[in-house]
């Protein structure tokens, strides 16, 4: 400020794909009227513009965000992981997600996988998704608060990497957590 600028914090949210398209949704942090000043560049790429508070306010979103979605995709991973396990037509299993309270863009971005073994609807890497947890367990253990289902999440995936699948993209827990597979 001393030397006549300003400053927000604007971390992205969603895909690859959407930043191809100029669809990304960004989570600004700071002033309301610098947002205002700089609002129609950051549209020129996003979708959506959210001011979410004060300065910070953008990054802490941000890691919000990452864990809920990885955890929520985690977590139906796992699910569809033991549906196939079991014999459950997979199908079958994204529609009753989808007509209930699975339905999610988790479900969305996981369901071509989970049906027809399409892992590129969602790519971005297990060891990313990993290192997006990890970083919101810092920032809750920094602040105090709790960390035991993120502590869950990052052990569910440092088991794929540490196997070697690292770079598997997210979809492919479903397969990384069948049973006889080696995570």
């Amino acid at each position: 400020r001393q030397a006549g600028g300003d400053y927000l914090d604007a971390p992205m949210t969603r895909t690859a794909k959407h930043a191809h398209e100029g669809t990304l949704n960004l989570l600004v942090g700071g002033e309301a009227a610098v947002l205002d000043k700089v609002r129609p560049v950051l549209g020129a790429f996003t979708e959506r513009v959210d001011h979410v508070g004060p300065l910070g306010h953008g990054h802490r979103l941000k890691l919000l965000h990452n864990y809920v979605s990885v955890g929520f995709m985690t977590l139906l991973a796992e699910a569809a992981a033991q549906a196939a396990d079991a014999g459950v037509d997979p199908q079958v299993f994204v529609d009753v997600l989808a007509g209930g309270g699975g339905a999610s863009a988790a479900l969305d971005r996981l369901a071509p996988y989970i049906t027809a073994g399409d892992r590129d609807a969602l790519p971005f890497f297990v060891a990313n998704a990993q290192k997006d947890i990890d970083y919101y367990r810092a920032m809750s253990q920094a602040s105090g608060a709790r960390t035991a289902v993120a502590d869950g999440v990052s052990a569910a995936l440092a088991a794929p990497v540490a196997a070697g699948h690292g770079e598997a993209y997210v979809p492919e827990l479903v397969r990384l957590f069948r049973t006889g597979t080696e995570t």
